[in-house]
């Protein structure tokens, strides 16, 4: 329901604001209610009852509203012999990824299945009925794979006989200009009367890195509290030129290797650790390449249950030091964000950056003339009075809604658009549910264009949303 909200707001954000304006008298609620309950709108399939009776007038106004101006035909199931006036170009379509993602059920999609993900073959319908000219099919990369992939040649058998020429590939959005780990597999199905074949753009090296997309001023609800932080156990990132090295005797780290070992034997300094193994003890961090590992730029973390040494369960932060954020998923817990600490001081920068280890100089915190507060690995001079702190552990704290919209590649102006009509959980859960925009613009920019004349072009996600698909699509 919220991405039938969200479309309007993007594609007809006048006329949307417009109609918002004018209040309902109670005849015109009821008839809302009964135009979105004629289109399973707003149905939830799990409890086999509909949420429009129960939802608040305003959220009512909004759905009904925007299910008018994007068309919405509702319910796939109720809508899949609809025959369009007009020839259809493009068909676009997807389908929950509930029974098929390696985070799912893994119930497969076999027709008749009555799964989430078998909800792909009420599409067949449409396309036999519409017979679009081109198709294009997104979903996760694990349809592919060894378990789903004789259904997935199974629906692409139906498609031929259907009289389509299929092409797919798996795209990563990081090798089409995101900084986001998203590996998601694309299908075109060009009509044979039309095809004179396809041809998947191909990636290119990545120059916008995580760091470059975040926000600046941060609102403290997004960081995760101290107490919350305390429950993790941080793990090792891999090693790379933006990483520094820490030397340790700790039996939980396990060292696979240094910068200056060589035929002679190991050095202490710049020993390397094994990224799935715990941070190694600090040592008084005297000599070079001997600090704690530190995170030098903002750096993607997630919240994973991994089974410690006694087979208990715990929860551990695991570091991506790629530069990009994991793939983005409806779970917020996947791509939090560890950043230093800002420390101020008197300097061009105005701050100097402190990680976990270092020590802060306490005094006068109000001074706009002191400088070297941060002490790197090291305390700073003691003085009479007990003016020291230190770091333990990063800041963490969540993506906010507007940088995982960005990682999808909306611009700025469509997420302002939607903002004023959802909430946090609505937003992350969109984003996660979406298509990377660039992959989907490389796509339709390797399309022969002069093969689609006239015709609508109609987008499964948008005009034949509902419950049970939208609001699960992987």
């Amino acid at each position: 329901m919220d991405a039938i909200i969200s479309c309007a707001a993007i594609h007809e954000n006048e006329k949307f604001i417009k109609f918002l304006e004018k209040d309902f008298t109670p005849e015109q609620y009821e008839q809302a209610k009964e135009y979105l309950k004629n289109r399973n709108i707003g149905f939830d399939f799990d409890k086999g009852k509909s949420k429009i009776d129960r939802m608040k007038k305003d959220k009512l106004r909004q759905l009904f509203i925007a299910s008018k101006l994007t068309k919405n035909l509702g319910d796939i199931s109720l809508a899949n012999k609809v025959k369009m006036s007009e020839e259809v170009d493009i068909f676009t379509y997807s389908f929950p990824c509930t029974d098929i993602s390696l985070a799912g059920r893994q119930d497969g999609l076999s027709k008749g299945s009555g799964t989430r993900s078998g909800l792909l073959w009420e599409c067949e319908k449409f396309i036999d009925v519409n017979k679009p000219k081109i198709l294009l099919m997104e979903n996760v990369k694990n349809l592919v794979q060894k378990k789903f992939i004789n259904e997935f040649n199974e629906w692409c058998s139906v498609l031929e006989e259907l009289g389509y020429n299929n092409y797919w590939k798996v795209l990563n959005a990081k090798n089409h200009g995101v900084p986001q780990n998203r590996e998601r597999i694309f299908m075109v199905s060009i009509r044979k009367d039309l095809d004179c074949g396809y041809e998947f753009p191909e990636g290119f090296p990545l120059h916008t890195r995580l760091k470059d997309i975040l926000e600046e001023d941060i609102d403290p609800k997004y960081y995760l509290s101290d107490e919350i932080v305390a429950r993790f156990k941080a793990k090792m990132p891999s090693i790379n030129s933006d990483i520094k090295i820490v030397e340790s005797t700790a039996p939980e780290s396990k060292r696979i290797g240094g910068i200056f070992d060589d035929e002679k034997g190991k050095h202490q300094a710049g020993s390397i650790w094994d990224k799935e193994y715990l941070a190694p003890t600090i040592d008084t961090c005297q000599g070079g390449y001997r600090q704690p590992l530190v995170l030098e730029e903002p750096t993607i973390v997630a919240s994973r249950g991994r089974y410690n040494d006694e087979g208990v369960v715990e929860q551990n932060l695991e570091f991506n030091s790629e530069g990009v954020s994991n793939t983005l998923t409806t779970v917020q817990k996947d791509n939090y964000l560890a950043e230093p600490l800002l420390i101020k001081e008197a300097t061009k920068k105005g701050y100097a950056e402190a990680y976990d280890g270092d020590s802060i100089n306490l005094e006068q915190p109000n001074s706009q003339t002191r400088r070297g507060r941060v002490g790197t690995q090291i305390a700073n001079t003691p003085m009479t009075s007990c003016a020291q702190g230190v770091v333990e552990g990063y800041r963490i704290r969540k993506l906010t809604p507007k940088e995982c919209w960005t990682l999808m590649n909306f611009d700025e102006d469509a997420f302002d658009k939607v903002r004023p009509y959802m909430s946090d959980s609505a937003l992350y859960k969109q984003a996660g549910n979406s298509i990377v925009v660039a992959c989907m613009e490389h796509i339709f920019n390797n399309l022969d264009i002069d093969k689609i004349k006239g015709g609508n072009i109609w987008n499964i996600e948008s005009q034949l949303t509902s419950v049970k698909t939208k609001e699960n699509i992987g």
